[in-house]
């Protein structure tokens, strides 16, 4: 074999193994905080600091933002947590998809009745099995591993939610993910997986609190 077919022949193994290499793709985190204000952490929401940024001390989060992008005009989807959490994993207001406020048991309005006004009809038990494709099943099918760490509240309990998300009775549905770790009671914590546990599988993970 001369020199000139094995230079030929290594550079097809080189083309090849750099064919195999996926591009890497960055882990993305989502972190819900319930009532956290505007000025309650140490990076700056507005050009100039202000005293409470200065009261506060999350080192973490500034690292966060030095290292990303820093959103400072946004507002949250409604002021309660149902329908905050599904307007995230779908994409769509509350008022499209009529989750507008906190989901308890199957079937049950948990909304406060007044003489003055009636409320709408609304999805009283939250987000449903294939009613609309969600932010995990987008990023799986981008070959992210989907995990999510903390309260849930999608759905109702006695009801199971959109695939990929848990319900905060720990039920799933064929193409959710499989629950790690939970605790009981009506908010339980819990920790689901979905997609390949492949170690080089980009991660996209979301936590929150109550």
């Amino acid at each position: 074999m001369t020199v000139r077919t094995w230079i030929v022949v290594l550079l097809s193994f080189t083309g090849f193994s750099q064919a195999e290499v996926p591009e890497p793709r960055p882990n993305i985190i989502l972190v819900i905080i319930d009532d956290l204000g505007w000025q309650d952490a140490s990076v700056p929401m507005q050009p100039e600091r202000t005293p409470f940024n200065d009261r506060y001390k999350t080192p973490n989060l500034e690292k966060l933002a030095a290292r990303g992008v820093r959103f400072s005009n946004a507002y949250a989807s409604a002021p309660v947590c149902t329908p905050t959490r599904t307007s995230i994993l779908t994409g769509r207001t509350p008022a499209r998809t009529h989750i507008t406020y906190w989901t308890l048991n199957k079937d049950t309005d948990t909304s406060r009745k007044r003489d003055d006004i009636a409320a709408p009809a609304w999805e009283v038990n939250g987000l449903q099995p294939g009613q609309y494709e969600t932010l995990p099943q987008r990023l799986a099918g981008a070959g992210y591993r989907t995990i999510h760490i903390g309260k849930a509240h999608f759905g109702a309990r006695g009801r199971r939610t959109s695939s990929t998300t848990p319900v905060s009775s720990g039920g799933t549905s064929p193409t959710s993910g499989v629950p790690v770790a939970r605790a009981s009671g009506p908010s339980p914590v819990s920790v689901w997986i979905t997609g390949n546990s492949s170690t080089s599988t980009p991660v996209a993970g979301s936590s929150s609190t109550t």
